[in-house]
């Protein structure tokens, strides 16, 4: 824990010497976040809660203000006044599910799997993750979510200690214990997002990018 501590004071200090002339949501996530307190909400009955309380331990140490909170005791009206990281996608996480329209990454079902698309690219393997960071009515929300548990982890791990991460959306992969920063994108725009809401009939989402990806 003292290693993790020392590493994310380092990725705050850079993101602060940073913000000045480089705009990029990501990398400055410790920056941004810290301007207020981070409520970390994940399902108290999923094995995301785990993961939702370690991060919400090692923020703390590393001085941010933050309190771990479960996904029923999340309410809208919250936004505005403190910043948000849900941990665990809609299935799993209702607050998750209630704030996802506005987010780049959207999950949905067929044929008994579940997809996920993160902005412009389709994610249909299990050990796929991602990472998404956007201000949504005055409050940085982060979602840390993955197709299964594995995604999940992988994202929450790469989130604290990912010298990569860039823009809005940090697509992770799962590798045993580790994870990868496979790619990073832009958030989605507005009208992006609507016409991604948009289903003809029989569908199940509007693809908005043309890349896909699945394990292998």
């Amino acid at each position: 824990m003292k290693q993790l501590t020392a590493m994310l004071v380092f990725l705050l200090l850079a993101s602060q010497a940073l913000a000045a002339g480089y705009e990029d949501t990501l990398c400055q996530r410790f920056e941004l976040l810290a301007g207020r307190e981070i409520v970390v909400v994940a399902n108290p009955e999923s094995p995301d809660w785990e993961y939702a309380s370690s991060l919400a331990e090692a923020l703390t140490s590393a001085g941010m203000p933050c309190r771990l909170s479960s996904d029923l005791e999340f309410d809208v009206s919250m936004l505005g006044a403190v910043n948000i990281i849900l941990v665990g996608g809609p299935i799993a996480n209702k607050a998750t599910k209630m704030l996802q329209d506005n987010l780049s990454v959207v999950f949905y079902s067929e044929n008994g799997r579940i997809f996920m698309y993160a902005a412009t690219v389709k994610l249909t393997g299990a050990q796929w993750g991602v990472v998404n960071m956007e201000e949504i009515s005055g409050s940085w929300v982060v979602l840390l979510a993955g197709i299964t548990r594995n995604g999940t982890k992988a994202a929450v791990k790469a989130f604290l200690e990912a010298k990569n991460l860039h823009r809005e959306v940090a697509i992770i992969r799962a590798r045993d214990s580790e994870y990868g920063v496979y790619i990073c994108l832009p958030a989605l725009s507005q009208a992006e997002k609507e016409s991604r809401r948009i289903k003809p009939r029989g569908a199940g989402v509007v693809a908005v990018g043309l890349l896909e990806l699945a394990d292998g």
